[in-house]
């Protein structure tokens, strides 16, 4: 303060003017309140946002990804049906090679039974054919016999000629040669009759001839008949074989070109699955923020805890002489009642049982508990937790 005499500019300084108080006022703690609360408002409502901008990036991350996902879909559909039609080729080409072989097989087959006749047919020709030089042998032996007996009658006729110049010569013995001439006729008649008999023989011989070599000149043409057949056989049998290794190798090169494109295809669907396997641990790992951002953003929506409409009960909780003292209300018209803890969780389970989701806690702390803050605080986080609505899944 001063105590000197006053200046020349004594009205311009103020006079009477207490001093500033130490204390501060209402006002300036209601606006430091007021500052606070608008400094958490916008941290909370920057962190809100936030949280919104990073939760569309996710679902926009996660709609990425399942179109993603169903494009990989139909890429792996299409690849199964461009699979399942060329396993039909192969199935069908297949079953062209099994009809094919089947062909092949009957054919085989009825050349083997053609062969089968072909040797039949020969054996019987061979037959016919030494039965044929039987009978050749035997008309042979038979026109000996008639050559033979031709001679015997030049003999004869001879020795009758000179009978005959015998009788013209001795008269005498004309009786004689009469009776031999006689002889000789009837001899000669007998000859006669088997000459005929054997020119019978050798007309029905040289009909069983003809008729033989007839046959053998049918059995000629049929054998040459059989023998072009076997050569046309044999030619469409190697044209077969030609023609069956032909498609073999066609279908060999086929199959190779279809295993070249199948493993090809199968590389292809093997990176489609990888791709997708990725996809899918991408899109987990997106679900799983997606998850944790939305249980977040959930504990942000929630409303805020309030008794209206709920039970509530109020829990009393204090220390007396370094012993707990637990006080029970379950009416707010009622009074508190002295209970352990044995029996404080039991009533509380009972009630939770009772009201569900419409049971609100309310834990008291005197001024003069006698607590600290981590056993109150324990405490009341204890309760809630188990019993309150607002902390239930």
């Amino acid at each position: 303060m001063f105590f000197g005499y006053p200046g020349e500019n004594t009205h311009l300084e103020p006079h009477g003017v207490s001093e500033e108080s130490f204390w501060p006022s209402f006002t300036d703690i209601m606006m430091v309140i007021v500052m606070i609360f608008l400094l958490v408002t916008v941290t909370v409502i920057l962190n809100n946002w936030s949280l919104i901008t990073d939760l569309k990036d996710s679902i926009k991350a996660q709609q990425i990804a399942s179109s993603l996902a169903e494009n990989t879909q139909e890429e792996n559909q299409t690849l199964e049906q461009q699979l399942s039609a060329l396993e039909k080729q192969v199935i069908d080409l297949d079953n062209k090679y099994k009809n094919t072989k089947d062909k092949l097989l009957t054919t085989r087959q009825e050349l083997v039974q053609t062969r089968s006749l072909l040797s039949k047919k020969e054996t019987s020709l061979n037959t016919l054919e030494e039965q044929l030089k039987e009978k050749q042998s035997a008309l042979i032996t038979s026109n000996n016999e008639l050559s033979q007996k031709q001679q015997m009658l030049s003999a004869l006729e001879a020795k009758l000629a000179v009978s005959n110049q015998q009788k013209e010569k001795n008269q005498s013995a004309f009786s004689d040669l009469e009776n031999k001439q006689n002889q000789t006729q009837e001899q000669l008649r007998q000859l006669q009759s088997k000459y005929s008999e054997l020119q019978k023989r050798l007309e029905e011989k040289d009909i069983s001839i003809k008729q033989s070599q007839n046959a053998f000149s049918e059995l000629e043409k049929t054998k040459k008949g059989l023998k072009q057949k076997l050569e046309a056989t044999t030619q469409t049998l190697d044209q077969l074989e030609q023609e069956k290794t032909r498609l073999i190798t066609a279908l060999n090169k086929k199959l190779e070109q279809r295993d070249n494109e199948l493993q090809v295809k199968n590389k292809e669907i093997s990176a489609l699955k990888e791709k997708q396997l990725r996809d899918e641990e991408q899109l987990r790992s997106l679900q799983g923020e997606y998850t944790s951002l939305d249980t977040k953003y959930q504990k942000l929506l929630l409303p805020a805890r309030s008794p209206k409409g709920k039970k509530v009960v109020s829990v009393l909780y204090k220390k007396s002489g370094g012993r707990a003292v637990i006080r029970l209300k379950t009416d707010t018209s009622g009074t508190y009642q002295l209970v352990s803890e044995k029996t404080l969780h039991n009533k509380l389970s009972t009630l939770k049982n009772k009201y569900k989701t419409d049971l609100y806690l309310k834990v008291v702390i005197p001024e003069n508990s006698g607590l600290s803050y981590s056993e109150a605080w324990k405490f009341t986080n204890a309760l809630q937790t188990k019993y309150d609505y607002y902390y239930q899944k």
